[in-house]
Order: structure tokens, then C-alpha cells, then sequence
């Protein structure tokens, strides 16, 4: 390992200029991939599939972020009281509003709107055993009489064309037995007028279908028509300053997230960059050196970001962060080469000092970068929700450490005498520190086992957590209007989905229809509080056709239209104003059907296709804990059909299914990492005395780090494990440098030597890695700003652990040249 790290520094020192073309051309090969990079925000990408349930919640995000209907929230504004005529009127004012706009197809809230000019005799494919006896009474010969009394009387008045025409087509009355099964079966169908209107009166939702665009849907200029349209209508409406207005959608989430995204990338790379570079600039007082690293800290993340383009399919949110941790960790082998090579230039010539500098730190930065890679790399092993950042971040620390023994080298050869030798800020303090550690090791350790010991008493079980929410900044107008809808219509997390998947469509959706008759029946039971199925108006064929075949043998239709003829001439009516619809009511009906583009809306919600399967959902509303309602649909769920699959899952479930996972899976990971720890440390220096010394200090940090969530009742969640996998990397380097240092030809050197070389670059680099992380925590994403936190925790650990501990186990088991006589 040292003769590779030292052989690529000689590459750079003598082929200096081939060495900086090679990394030229590979930033030049890059910039296409970086053209290519893309940020996508489908949270079904972001849900770890080690469950069922998981599973399931992964395929339903996908569907509902790909479904182009943007949702307009018209709500009373804070402190007003709720006036649902007024919300009617403002929602049709704007509903019409939008729809006359180019960019709009249709817009509406009333979901029903359009419905009654379709055939009545719909309905008979779609009624249920349950509604079956409704449906035989309203064609029974006592109901035909009562019913042409009913029409007579609302006949005889004035009344609008479009009604008086609806009536003549629906002389039984069929329409208002099909209102009665949607709302049913659509609970939210059953709000006033039949819209989306929340049962306090306070909420309308608008349902908003844009014009088919080639590329993006969801682009500025439709988000800019829709805002500019809904602020004309609401500047002119009477009252309207009692209402505010929002939109929300997938794809305009995914619109908003995505350009935050790229903004916020933006500016934590460039804040990072800026703190990183005064804080070197501050301990090292050389431009010369700040502009090499100004040069080549992003080069590796230029070349990552490429080969993702290449490479990878889209971003997550997520991803962004790993630029900050390049920041942050890839400087570190650049502090200490440069470090060691000033250091080495206050007595030797630049070709000498490099060669002398590589051989000191050289083998340490390469164990370290690829310890440090290897621990990134291990994130999409242990959490797919974090595999990405942890896969580019740990290819833009190997590319990284790469670039520093070759290139770093060659700029140095080029050069020369133009960097200065500086031996560097702090060297009397860590000479102070090293004697102070020689005196009192056992007092120190005896204090940090006490400080220890007692935080562990204090730690108690531990909380645990997995959000799916902490990629959606509440901030943002789209994500804030659809925590509000959910709020309204009582959907904010604990519903649950059962999600039916197959390539036969048929097949599902008479799978749907199965689930639908469970759901009823607990409905009933009061074992759930509703439901909202795909299967109230759109059942499989097979289903319709046995529907409608129970209704010919419980009605005799031909009678009942003969019934209606009598009643409707006893009351005075012309023969011929109601034939069309009595005659084609006596024929066959397995053409009739709902209008396929008014059920646009409903598969919107609840059917998507995709690779060459359909899929469909239904929303289950729990009446008590979410994982019970889980288990009792998995108990009452209907037997499985051939090429079917069912799942049972919600967000609510899979939070609690990861947060137990993460509990369960703490343990197992601290006990492989510290046993694997113990091993390549024993590889390493197989010295008993110097593998222990290594070992107990990170072994303690882990501790440390864990102790400290528990004991401050701070939730233990996946980036808390990406914490503890930083911890182990950087720590590892830090150590692999200290020691680096302080043994010389492998014997104990000069601990002061040690803790002036190694320990003050340690210190540096902690510290622009913590300023690296900390911009992090100011995220407008959670995950992201969690992440920066324990981040920080963990750079403080390793840095304590590297810098105190471990020399304080070395003067009392390895003592050095400078060791006090006993």
C-alpha cells in the first residue's frame, strides 16, 4: 500500500504536465454527463423496499407522482369563519377561470358535473348485493306510481331545460341511486353539491387537468398562468379576501422540489467551499496553497457528477449533500500533504521535500481514502434510502484521494520554489499537549471511563424514527398546500392503501372488486371508518355482467318499463315525452357505461400502468391504530388471484416498520463494524499495545455517539446511522494518520512530533469539515439538515478520539522518543 501511494506521487512529480492533461481530459469527458444529471423528486424511489409494506408504498408513490392533474386548495383563511356558499361560488368562478385558459384542458370541482348525460342503466353493473334491494324497489309497479306523481309535480312548473331534459331521460330515478352508491363507495363524493368540499365547510379542491406538453408538464410558464389566473379571479370577487388559494399537485411538487433542489445545491456547495478555504487560509497564511485546493477540491465532485450523468438515473434530494461531505472529508488528504510538504520544505528542496512529504503521509492518505469510501459505499447496502449520496460521496473520496497523490504532486514539481516553507500554526501547543498527555494519560483516561460510564447510566431506551417527509420542505408553496388538503379532508398520514398489481387487467381489477366487498363488510362491522375504492365505478367485466344478470333475475324490466308506461299516463303525460328512455331501459345494457373522460379524474387517484401492468388503489381510513387496521386487512383480505398481487401498506405503517427495523438493526451493525474494526487494525499494526490503542478510542466515539441520542432523548433515525458510518471513516483516517506520524521506520517516534504534524492537520480538517456539515443543518430539507447534525457530532467524536485518546493510550502502553524518564 505505501510503495502504491508513493509510486503515484512520483507519477505526478516527474510527468507533471501528462499528469494534469489526464485530469483536464477527464473533467473535459465529464461536462456532457453533468448536462445530462437530472433531479427527481418520486418518493417512491425513496422508500426502502425491505417489507411488504414498503414494497407496496414504493409503487403507489411512483403512480401518484407520475399522474399529471395539478389540485387548486381554496380555503378559508386563518381566523375566518367557514361560509360554504361563498367557497362554492369562488371555486366555480375559478374552475371556470382555468378551464378557459390554453394551457388547461378542464376544470372543475364537482367531480359528478357531466355524469347524468350518460345512460342511467349504468348503474346496473355497478350496484352490490347490499343495493340491490334499492334498486328492485325503485322498479317496482308501487314505485312507478309514486314516481310519475313526483314527476308530475315538478314537471308541471318552471323549471331549467337541462333539469326538465334529465328528467324525461330518468323517468325511475336511476341517477339518484347512482349519487347514493358513489357516495358510498367515494365518501368524498358525498360532500355538498357533490364536491370536494371538506366536511367543516372550510376547504374546495379543485381538480385541474393541464394540456398535454411534450417534455416536462409541470414547467414555469403553466405554474405562472394557473398563479396569475387564480390572483385575477380572486382580486375580483366579492369577499375573496376571506379565502386564500394554493396549489399543489405531483408534478408540481415535483416542479418546486426540483428547482429548490438545484438552488440549494448551489448554495451549500458554494458555502461550504467559501468556509472551508477562509479557515485554511487562517491556520496556513498561503494564497499559493488556497488556490491549489480552491483548484482541485471540486474536481473530484466535477468528474462524480459527471459519471452519474452517465451513468446513474436520476438524483434524489438526498443526493445533493454528498457535494458538502466532498467538501468537508476530500480536503483532508489535501491539509495533510500540504501540510507535511511545507513542513519538509523548511530543510529540503521542493523535488526532495515532495518525495519526503509522500513518503510520510502518502500510504496514510491512500488506507484512508479507501477506508473512508469503503464506509460511504456500504450505505446503499444498509439503507437504499441513503444509496445514493452514500455511493457518490464514496466515489468523489476515492476519485478525490486519487487526484491529490498525482496531481497535488505534479503542481507541487511545477512550482517549486514558489510555495514556501511554513511549519504551520500551533507546533508549541501540541508540544505542550504532548507533555501534558505523558503526565497524566491515567488521570485523562480514568476521567473519560467515568465521563462515559455515566452517560450510559443516563441513556435511556431510545426513540427511533424513519420519515418519508423530510424531503418535502414545509416551506415550499405545493408541499404547504398539500399538508393542508390532507389536514382538511382528514388524510394526514393514517390512512392506509391496498394496492392490487398485475398484467392482466381484468384480473386486478376483479381482485379490486373482492377487496372492495371486505372493505364493506368491515365498513359495516365499524372495524374501519370508510374507504375509497376504484371498484365503486369501475368493476371488472366479469363483475359487471354478473351484477347486471342478479338484477334481470330479481326485476322483470319489461314489466317494470310497462308499470312506468300506466303511471305516467294516469298522470296526464304524453306517451312519447319518456319513450327513448323507457325503451332502451327494456333492452340489453352491457353497453352502458360511465363517460371514460369524466372517470379521468378517478384513475388519476387510484389506477396507474406501468411496465406492462396495471395497478390500482384503494384508500382505507382506519378507526384506531394504523398497524392493527394493517393486520386485520391482512387477516380479512380476499383469496389471491393468479398473477395478482396485493399489498397492504401505508406511510404511516412503513415509518413504523422502518423505525423497527432500525431498532433491530443498531445492535448487529455496531457489533459488525467494531468486530471489523478489531480486524483491519490487527492487520494493520498486529502489535497488540498499538491495535488496542487504535481501537478502544473509535470503539468509545461509537459509544459516545449512540449514548448521547439516547441519553437526550434525540430520535435515532437512518442518518443517524450514516453518522455512525462517518464516524468510522473519518475516524479510521484520523487515526491512520496520528500513527502514521508518530511511528517512524515503524518504531514509537516523537508523540509531540505527532500531535504538531498529523494532530494540527487533524485539527484543521475536523474543523472545515465540521463548517462543511454545519451548512447542512441550515437545509430546507429535513433529511438533509439531520444528516449535517449528526454529522457534526460525529467529526467531534473522531476528532477527541484521534487527538486525545489515542495519544493518550500511547504514552501509557507505546511511549516515544520523547517520553519523560520514568
Amino acid at each position: 500500500m505505501s510503495r502504491l501511494a508513493v509510486r503515484l506521487g512520483e507519477l505526478g512529480i516527474r510527468r507533471p504536465a501528462a499528469v494534469l492533461c489526464c485530469a483536464l481530459l477527464l473533467l473535459a469527458l465529464s461536462v456532457p454527463g453533468l448536462l445530462r444529471l437530472q433531479v427527481a423528486t418520486d418518493l417512491g424511489a425513496l422508500v426502502p423496499a425491505h417489507s411488504e409494506a414498503s414494497e407496496g408504498l414504493g409503487l403507489v408513490l411512483q403512480g401518484l407522482s407520475r399522474s399529471d392533474a395539478v389540485y387548486g386548495l381554496l380555503e378559508a383563511a386563518p381566523g375566518t369563519a367557514a361560509d360554504p356558499e361563498r367557497l362554492e361560488a369562488l371555486g366555480s368562478l375559478l374552475a371556470d377561470a382555468f378551464a378557459a385558459s390554453p394551457w388547461v384542458e378542464e376544470s372543475r370541482w364537482r367531480p359528478a358535473q357531466g355524469l347524468p348525460s350518460r345512460d342511467p342503466r349504468a348503474l346496473f353493473g355497478l350496484i352490490n348485493e347490499s343495493e340491490l334491494d334499492a334498486v328492485a324497489a325503485a322498479l317496482s309497479p308501487e314505485a312507478a306510481a309514486r314516481r310519475a306523481g313526483v314527476l308530475r309535480q315538478s314537471l308541471s312548473g318552471p323549471m331549467d331545460p337541462e333539469m326538465r331534459g334529465l328528467l324525461r331521460a330518468d323517468p325511475f330515478g336511476l341517477l339518484e341511486l347512482l349519487g347514493e352508491h358513489m357516495s358510498r363507495g367515494m365518501p368524498r363524493l358525498g360532500g355538498t353539491g357533490e364536491g370536494f368540499i371538506s366536511a367543516d365547510g372550510n376547504a374546495l379542491v379543485l381538480l385541474i387537468k393541464p394540456v398535454a406538453q411534450s417534455g416536462d408538464l409541470l414547467h414555469a410558464g403553466l405554474n405562472a398562468e394557473l398563479e396569475a389566473i387564480h390572483e385575477r379571479v380572486m382580486a375580483a370577487a366579492d369577499g375573496a379576501f376571506a379565502f386564500r388559494f394554493g396549489l399543489t399537485g405531483a408534478q408540481v411538487q415535483s416542479w418546486q422540489i426540483s428547482q429548490a433542489t438545484r438552488a440549494e445545491a448551489g448554495k451549500l456547495s458554494l458555502a461550504s467551499l467559501v468556509v472551508i478555504l477562509l479557515l485554511y487560509l487562517g491556520f496556513y497564511r498561503s494564497l499559493r496553497s488556497l488556490a491549489i485546493v480552491l483548484m482541485l477540491l471540486p474536481v473530484s465532485v466535477l468528474i462524480t457528477l459527471g459519471c452519474a450523468g452517465y451513468l446513474m438515473g436520476p438524483l434524489n434530494p438526498l443526493a445533493i449533500g454528498f457535494v458538502a461531505i466532498v467538501f468537508g472529508l476530500g480536503i483532508d488528504p489535501a491539509i495533510h500533504m500540504i501540510s507535511a510538504y511545507r513542513s519538509e520544505r523548511t530543510g529540503l528542496p521542493p523535488d526532495e521535500a515532495a518525495l519526503a512529504a509522500l513518503r510520510e503521509v502518502g500510504p496514510a492518505v491512500l488506507m484512508a481514502t479507501l477506508s473512508t469510501s469503503g464506509a460511504l459505499l456500504l450505505l446503499p447496502l444498509l439503507d437504499p434510502v441513503q444509496g445514493q449520496i452514500g455511493l457518490l460521496a464514496g466515489c468523489a473520496v476515492l476519485i478525490n484521494g486519487l487526484v491529490m497523490l498525482t496531481v497535488l504532486p505534479a503542481l507541487w514539481a511545477l512550482l517549486g520554489e514558489r510555495i514556501r516553507p511554513d511549519p504551520g500554526v500551533g507546533v508549541a501547543a501540541a508540544a505542550s499537549l504532548a507533555a501534558s498527555l505523558y503526565r497524566r494519560s491515567g488521570l485523562l483516561l480514568a476521567l473519560v471511563t467515568v465521563a462515559v460510564l455515566g452517560l450510559c447510566a443516563l441513556a435511556g431506551q431510545g426513540r427511533y424514527e424513519a420519515t418519508l417527509r423530510g424531503f418535502q420542505p414545509e416551506e415550499l408553496p405545493a408541499v404547504r398546500v398539500q399538508r393542508a388538503l390532507e389536514a382538511h379532508f382528514d388524510e394526514d398520514g393514517g390512512e392506509l392503501f391496498v394496492l392490487a398489481r398485475g398484467s392482466d387487467s381484468e384480473a386486478v381489477l376483479a381482485a379490486n372488486d373482492r377487496w372492495y366487498e371486505v372493505l364493506a363488510e368491515l365498513q359495516n362491522q365499524n372495524r374501519i371508518s370508510g374507504f375509497d375504492s376504484l371498484a365503486t365505478l369501475r368493476p371488472a367485466a366479469a363483475t359487471a355482467a354478473t351484477r347486471r344478470e342478479r338484477l334481470r333475475q330479481r326485476v322483470d324490466l319489461e314489466a317494470a318499463v310497462l308499470a312506468m308506461r300506466t303511471a305516467l299516463s294516469e298522470q296526464g303525460f304524453k306517451a312519447g315525452a319518456f319513450e327513448p328512455a323507457l325503451s332502451s331501459l327494456s333492452g340489453p345494457s352491457e353497453g352502458s357505461s360511465l363517460d371514460a373522460r369524466w372517470l379521468s379524474w378517478l384513475d388519476q387517484r387510484y389506477l396507474h400502468r406501468a411496465g406492462g401492468e396495471l395497478r390500482v388503489l384503494t384508500r382505507v381510513y382506519p378507526s384506531g391504530a394504523v398497524a392493527e387496521t394493517a393486520a386485520l386487512l391482512r387477516e380479512s383480505a380476499p383469496e389471491a388471484a393468479a398473477g395478482v398481487t396485493s399489498y397492504v401498506t401505508g406511510i404511516a405503517l412503513v415509518e413504523s416498520d422502518s423505525a423497527a427495523l432500525l431498532e433491530h438493526r443498531l445492535p448487529r451493525m455496531l457489533l459488525m463494524v467494531t468486530l471489523g474494526l478489531l480486524g483491519v487494525l490487527g492487520l494493520i499494526y498486529r502489535r497488540p499495545k498499538l491495535v488496542l490503542s487504535a481501537f478502544l478510542p473509535l470503539s468509545v466515539s461509537l459509544l459516545v455517539f449512540v449514548a448521547v441520542h439516547r441519553a437526550t432523548g434525540t430520535a435515532i433515525t437512518p442518518f443517524t446511522m450514516a453518522g455512525i458510518l462517518l464516524l468510522i471513516g473519518v475516524g479510521i483516517d484520523d487515526h491512520l494518520f496520528m500513527l502514521a506520524r508518530y511511528l517512524e521506520d515503524g518504531r514509537p517516534g516523537s508523540l509531540s512530533n505527532a500531535i504538531s504534524g498529523a494532530g494540527r492537520a487533524i485539527f484543521v480538517t475536523t474543523v472545515t469539515s465540521l463548517a462543511a456539515f454545519g451548512v447542512l443543518s441550515f437545509s430546507r430539507f429535513d433529511a438533509l439538515a439531520e444528516f449535517g447534525r449528526a454529522a457534526g457530532l460525529a467529526l467531534l467524536l473522531a476528532f477527541l478520539a484521534s487527538v486525545v485518546l489515542l495519544p493518550a493510550l500511547l504514552a501509557k502502553w507505546v511511549p516515544g522518543t520523547d517520553a519523560p524518564d520514568p
